[in-house]
């Protein structure tokens, strides 16, 4: 795995945690929430449709991170481009310049290489279980896919509420608030989750995650003509109950995703922005990191998504 990725996936872990279960809410006056529910529906169809086009296309990417120490003193960061491309169907990240500098052909040949070979053991793993009789065995996707579609979640009714009417972008959309019993979860390891527990850890595994989701917020905007969800944001809007605040207190916790609408009828990821920060007895630590999708063009050929089911299935 590269380095930009494991960055990636270090922070999206930690918002994975934070979103686990919901808080109380009570729907929008003179609105239905058959109505709502029935628009997300809507949405999220169209939503895994678009998903999927995602293999069809390449992009540019470019990926940011900085992180502040007191009075705003730069302690870490990166600027990164690439370039996403197909080969030997698979969707290829290819690095372009890092911190402005171009990179030699070498080392972008070197981290291609590494990366189809990422990708073609991913498959081949999923081959593998799939021979064996593994049940769990699913579809395997372009990693750009998986990466950028942290925001994903089933359709749970009841769940979403309507919170008002907003422009953006120059679309009329409606800004839905959405407290989720599971978002990160299969029904399977949710199974019995509210049963007690003898092993401590685990209880107090499950009692920080409900406190986590009950000071969480999933906020999504959708635009009701396209049943288009255009953008979706998570903040944690209050820290107070977790442990050792007297030395380290978490004050901020965001992740926003916007969506654009490239070619018509389709909405493919703009934009990821993750934001956060921490306070100790020598000052503030503030995170950010961002990743920008642009340029789109279709491409000549697609990549492979190879849906994997166990035998008898």
């Amino acid at each position: 795995m590269s380095r930009s990725a494991a960055i990636f996936f270090s922070i999206v872990a930690c918002i994975q945690l934070l979103i686990l279960t919901p808080a109380a809410s009570t729907p929008f006056p003179g609105v239905e929430q058959g109505e709502v529910d029935a628009l997300m529906a809507r949405a999220l169809e169209s939503r895994a449709e678009n998903w999927l086009t995602l293999h069809d296309y390449i992009l540019d990417e470019r990926e940011t991170l900085t992180l502040e120490g007191p009075g705003a003193v730069n302690l870490y960061g990166f600027d990164r481009e690439f370039t996403w491309y197909i080969r030997d169907g698979f969707l290829i990240r290819s690095p372009q310049r890092y911190d402005g500098v171009t990179i030699d052909g070498v080392e972008r040949e070197e981290y291609e290489a590494e990366w189809l070979r990422d990708e073609q053991r991913r498959y081949t793993r999923a081959e593998e279980a799939q021979a064996k009789g593994d049940e769990d065995v699913e579809a395997v996707e372009p990693r750009l896919i998986s990466e950028a579609n942290f925001f994903d979640f089933t359709f749970e009714p009841g769940n979403y509420y309507f919170a008002g009417r907003e422009v953006l972008d120059g679309h009329e959309v409606f800004r839905i608030e959405y407290y989720p019993t599971r978002l990160f979860s299969d029904e399977e390891s949710d199974e019995g989750s509210d049963a007690p527990v003898d092993d401590e850890d685990e209880q107090y595994e499950r009692e920080m995650e409900h406190k986590f989701g009950k000071t969480s917020l999933v906020t999504m905007w959708v635009d009701p003509e396209e049943a288009q969800i255009v953008r979706f944001a998570f903040e944690n809007v209050g820290f107070d109950f977790l442990p050792l605040r007297w030395l380290v207190r978490v004050d901020e916790m965001r992740a926003s995703m916007a969506m654009s609408q490239p070619f018509d009828g389709i909405w493919l990821p703009e934009g990821i922005t993750m934001r956060g920060r921490v306070t100790s007895a020598y000052g503030s630590l503030q995170m950010a990191y961002t990743r920008a999708f642009s340029n789109y063009k279709e491409a000549e050929v697609s990549a492979t998504i190879r849906s994997f089911r166990p035998p008898g299935q």
